[in-house]
């Protein structure tokens, strides 16, 4: 809180006749209004986020900026700055609500301060029309910040997403080119291995060998096996790789069969849940044959990829758990399929489940969380698939994340 607090001076009235909200005020009345000084130090916080609100404050000389503080991951986010004449806090004229941000001096400064029991005094003293003015100053006033707010924030958060999507497609454009570099030498060795056995199993056959050399030939054919199995799985792996980042290169309406579309994802994603000592497994309850899906398989591959690094990241930040993804039929009308991640965690507090989807919003800032995961995820199902999104959580039992997507044959 700022310091160095002194009686208001006459001139301060000058600058307080300027402030919209009391322009119509005669000068007896902002007399009443007068509030007190406070001087603050460069770097000096004003107020901090979530401290109870009291009232408002004038810049009488200096500057301030209000922003919301900074994480291990993240510098703090300037809302805005604030210099002689202007003045901040005054929601809390109206509301007496707590503050919603940060203000620090960035020099030193004069505040003028204006108290939220002064302005009730004087609006409860004043005639009708004094007090209407004041009012209709005050709301005109929060709804044109409120709409600049909104549309800064608006257009900064499209930013954000568009900078995550084109990070996950340089990403994918990155992976798909190793994939088919690292397709051919795979190809050869796999036939290597093959012929290798081939060779050796006919001289197995053709020769009487000697019990050492008889070893030997076991062993090198058991070599060969495992070899052979090896590139086999290195090889499905690339081909999954692959499959995965095309599509989310490529973002085009495709028919596929859903479940194999899951299976390639989450392939893509086990190597990096073993380092975390995650076990990820897929589970289909959808009817034979019944798995075509048209849509756009790497918008979905990119959000069960968020999920599942979700659940890495909150539902076992220590490491460790089971992981299950689920892929069913819709129940909801028309045909589509519900693909639900469904970890065995630590669930997340009832008091955050209505924020999850908020861009910026996250309890994992210092597990290099940005709070931009599942706003991004929700964007996608919703505008991007045409689906729609739902969480169940409870604390120290786990967390279920359905995304239920339509079908979109015919769509453009």
């Amino acid at each position: 809180m700022a310091t160095g607090t002194t009686a208001a001076a006459d001139g301060d009235l000058a600058v307080l006749a300027r402030v919209p909200f009391f322009a119509r005020l005669t000068s007896d009345q902002l007399a009443e209004l007068r509030g007190s000084r406070r001087h603050v130090e460069a770097g000096e916080i004003v107020f901090a986020e979530g401290d109870d609100s009291d009232g408002m404050y004038v810049v009488l000389s200096g500057a301030v900026r209000i922003f919301h503080e900074a994480t291990e991951a993240d510098d703090d986010f300037v809302l805005g700055t604030m210099g002689a004449g202007e003045f901040f806090g005054e929601t809390a004229l109206l509301e007496g609500a707590q503050r919603s941000a940060n203000v620090a001096a960035t020099e030193p400064s004069d505040l003028l301060f204006v108290g939220r029991e002064d302005l009730e005094r004087l609006l409860a003293s004043a005639d009708g029309r004094v007090a209407l003015d004041v009012v209709a100053a005050m709301s005109r006033l929060l709804r044109e910040r409120g709409d600049s707010v909104w549309r800064q924030e608006l257009a900064r958060r499209e930013l954000e997403t568009q900078a995550e999507l084109e990070r996950h497609r340089a990403l994918s454009q990155l992976v798909a080119g190793v994939a088919h570099e690292l397709g051919t030498p795979l190809g050869i060795a796999n036939t290597a291995a093959g012929i290798i056995e081939s060779r050796v199993s006919s001289l197995r056959e053709g020769a009487d060998a000697s019990a050492a050399a008889e070893r030997a030939i076991g062993d090198v054919l058991e070599g060969s096996a495992l070899l052979r199995s090896s590139l086999e799985r290195a090889h499905r792996l690339v081909q999954s790789f692959k499959k995965v980042s095309v599509q989310q290169t490529a973002d085009r309406l495709e028919t596929v069969d859903i479940v194999a579309t899951v299976q390639d994802v989450v392939e893509l994603y086990r190597i990096e849940g073993k380092r975390a000592g995650m076990a990820i497994e897929v589970i289909s309850e959808v009817d034979g044959g019944g798995s075509r899906w048209t849509g756009y398989p790497g918008r979905l591959g990119q959000v069960l990829l968020n999920l599942l690094t979700n659940a890495e990241r909150y539902a076992y930040p220590s490491g460790g758990g089971l992981v299950e993804v689920v892929i069913a039929a819709s129940a909801g009308p028309g045909d589509g399929f519900a693909v639900t991640v469904r970890d065995h965690g630590q669930g997340i507090p009832e008091s955050d489940l209505e924020r999850i989807f908020e861009p910026f919003f996250t309890t994992g800032r210092s597990r290099g969380g940005t709070g931009l995961g599942l706003a991004i995820v929700h964007n996608l199902v919703t505008a991007g698939l045409g689906g729609s999104i739902g969480v169940d959580s409870e604390v120290g039992v786990g967390t279920a994340v359905t995304v239920t997507v339509p079908n979109l044959e015919g769509a453009p």
